[in-house]
């Protein structure tokens, strides 16, 4: 919190949490939130490379990245889900009984739940498979970030090393904490970090900041 709170400033609104996972992963979600897991944080050197992983997030949120792949995730699984739905119901057509058996189902009320302009509350509606949902929607935000692109990772660095250098940590403890997010480092990627080390912009790591001892 220390360390996050510090590089994203005191009006910004993230919050930083930490999960049991021995998967090394940090992420950023809707909401401003910073996850990292167990798993990354045994990964991590020393207080730089915290630091480095936490900018790097906040450069996304900053961005908002997270709140446009979940406005694009939602959208394609709402539009696979009913297509779903509607191939469903046209084959019920004519059987008795089972045309209002399909739209009566826990799968018909769940694809109108994830229509809903307010998802919460529609989840909590009767008959609603609130579990189906939500595990279609992270399958889905999984894809669009794999789809994301390497320009919002460009822009996050920029953020991330602004950030270093306002703190007086090593920029490049970027490059070697890049991977925990589950991104590949691009040739595109290596030239940008290479680029900014060549220009110098991110001054050392101060003497006096040390990662405590456990």
């Amino acid at each position: 919190q220390k360390v996050g709170q510090a590089l994203a400033g005191p009006k910004a609104r993230v919050t930083f949490v930490v999960v049991e996972n021995r998967q090394a992963r940090i992420e950023s979600y809707l909401g401003g939130w910073v996850v990292v897991s167990t798993g990354a944080l045994s990964q991590l050197g020393n207080e730089a490379d915290l630091a480095a992983a936490l900018a790097h997030q906040i450069g996304h949120i900053a961005a908002k990245d997270p709140l446009n792949d979940y406005a694009k995730a939602r959208f394609t699984t709402c539009k696979t889900s009913m297509t779903g739905m509607s191939l469903v119901a046209a084959g019920a057509i004519g059987i008795p009984g089972t045309e209002a058996f399909v739209k009566g189902s826990a799968f018909a009320k769940s694809q109108e739940a994830l229509a809903a302009e307010d998802l919460a509350q529609a989840l909590k509606a009767p008959g609603v498979d609130a579990g189906g949902v939500v595990s279609m929607l992270r399958q889905g935000l999984g894809m669009q970030r794999l789809a994301r692109g390497m320009e919002p990772e460009l822009k996050a660095d920029d953020a991330a090393f602004a950030m270093l250098s306002a703190g007086g940590y090593d920029g490049m403890a970027l490059r070697r904490t890049a991977g925990l997010e589950g991104m590949s480092i691009t040739a595109e990627r290596e030239a940008s970090f290479a680029k900014k080390q060549r220009r110098g912009r991110v001054p050392p790591i101060p003497a006096e900041l040390k990662w405590p001892k456990p």
